[in-house]
């Protein structure tokens, strides 16, 4: 896991420190730079999960592994989302 403590994000260009990464089966999400982003836990190039203008935290995967549940910060208010662990559409929950 220390090797995932600084990733160089492609849509940045910059490394940029991950927060709260949870693991589901070899899937491995994680926030850093204000967006969701999931890798393999073998390594590779993370991909954007979200990439909406707000800001999310706090990402945790749903007990199947289909999901995810994350804290999004749009419009100044700090709400519960879910979104295909795939990528997809965020669903506001609160």
């Amino acid at each position: 896991m220390t090797l995932l403590a600084l990733v160089a994000l492609p849509a940045h260009g910059a490394p940029a420190y991950i927060r709260t990464p949870d693991l589901h089966g070899h899937d491995i999400v994680f926030a850093a730079a204000g967006d969701l982003w999931v890798v393999p836990d073998a390594g590779g190039v993370p991909r954007h999960l979200t990439t909406s203008p707000g800001d999310e935290s706090q990402p945790q995967f749903s007990p199947d592994g289909e999901l995810v549940a994350f804290t999004g910060q749009y419009d100044g208010n700090s709400d519960v989302y879910v979104i295909p662990a795939g990528g997809g559409e965020p669903t506001r929950l609160t």
